[in-house]
């Protein structure tokens, strides 16, 4: 669509056929004489000489087919339909330039968005240091974070609703690539005060007769805990479901039942001691933490930086939320192999380490 026929639409009209392309200097060159009522003056404005500057509204006016500039005072005014293409082109012109800004912001990834889709917690408890760190180096950068359920998080990195992704195990799908972050063991808590809060080598039937608070999602990770219990013969009643983690750790304080929640989610009451893990026999469960973006799409200057912040972060304690030094985009040039693990499932046995390499790996 040309610029004459884009103002027509906006104006109303129907579009008329033109017999050459309108240009942007012809509507800058309307603007700079009406605003300094000369040719003279409006062409050292625009840095081009009163010929060219008279021809470009002339120019303007053939493709239009209607006077713009009352020429007949020495002083020029715009017709009544100089006015009316003045207030388009203006907007025009203001709509170039800021889409001209905003390309070079986010060339220079001193501008511009990024959006992060986030599992409860993640969201909660491993972004937070991330997005501050990131916002110290690029405070001109907005950070979008979208909550989302797990499963939905790699139909909207694929579909390009978002740029990033964090979710609880690698995707099977070639549109995406993963990157390994840390694996988040899966714990059982008590309050202080309990009975087994100390003890070692506390086995799954020593917690027959335990009242349990749970998230009311249904996890892999939950099924794998019932799936303890019923494998030995232990009743697990679920006394609530409850709507968030912090919850879950506030019921748990309140002597209101034990819980099983990710390590991420609990390391802060762990450390105060307001809240103590029970070592569980055969409870050796965890998460595999992995951001996500897709493997064919054109990503920002700031988002190259973020992904370069997310390789170099310290993820060595459990949520990854050691903040370190950002220093650019050194990480980018770094060839990245696939990673060791065979792991493809969101549960199995482990020891809860973190990930030392954060490998690319194509899926």
């Amino acid at each position: 669509m040309s610029l004459a026929t884009l103002i027509d639409f906006m104006s109303g009209r129907t579009p008329r056929i033109r017999t050459g392309p309108l240009e942007f200097h012809h509507l800058e060159a309307l603007i700079a004489v009406v605003e300094e009522s000369s040719f003279s003056r409006a062409g050292d404005r625009v840095c081009r000489t009163q010929s060219a500057v008279s021809q470009a509204v002339k120019r303007l006016e053939e493709l239009l087919g209607v006077p713009l500039i009352d020429r007949s005072s020495p002083r020029l005014q715009p017709t009544e339909a100089g006015n009316v293409i003045l207030d388009y082109a203006r907007t025009i012109v203001q709509v170039r330039e800021r889409a001209l800004r905003s390309i070079s912001d986010l060339r220079e990834a001193s501008g511009g968005k990024i959006t992060i889709a986030a599992h409860e917690s993640a969201a909660h408890y491993v972004l937070p240091a991330l997005v501050r760190a990131f916002h110290a180096v690029l405070p001109g950068v907005q950070i979008e974070i979208q909550r989302q359920p797990v499963e939905e998080i790699p139909k909207r990195v694929v579909n390009g609703r978002t740029d990033f992704g964090f979710v609880t195990s690698r995707p099977r799908s070639r549109d995406v690539k993963s990157i390994e972050l840390f694996r988040d063991p899966v714990i059982l808590i008590v309050p202080p005060g309990h009975r087994l809060a100390g003890e070692k080598g506390v086995r799954i039937e020593d917690l027959g007769g335990e009242e349990f608070v749970a998230h009311h999602v249904r996890t892999p990770t939950t099924e794998k805990v019932l799936l303890l219990f019923d494998r030995a013969q232990i009743a697990c009643h679920v006394a609530a479901r409850l709507w968030s983690y912090e919850n879950v750790k506030e019921f748990v304080r309140r002597g209101m039942g034990i819980a099983s929640v990710p390590q991420m989610c609990i390391e802060e009451e762990l450390r105060r001691g307001s809240l103590v893990k029970l070592e569980i026999e055969g409870l050796d469960f965890y998460r595999t933490i992995c951001l996500i973006y897709r493997s064919e799409s054109y990503l920002s200057e700031a988002g190259h930086r973020l992904l370069d912040m997310i390789r170099g972060w310290d993820w060595s304690n459990a949520s990854g939320r050691r903040e370190v030094a950002a220093t650019g985009s050194s990480a980018r040039s770094k060839t990245c192999s696939a990673s060791p693990s065979n792991e493809r499932d969101e549960l199995g046995p482990g020891h809860g380490s973190s990930v030392n390499r954060h490998d690319r790996v194509d899926l």
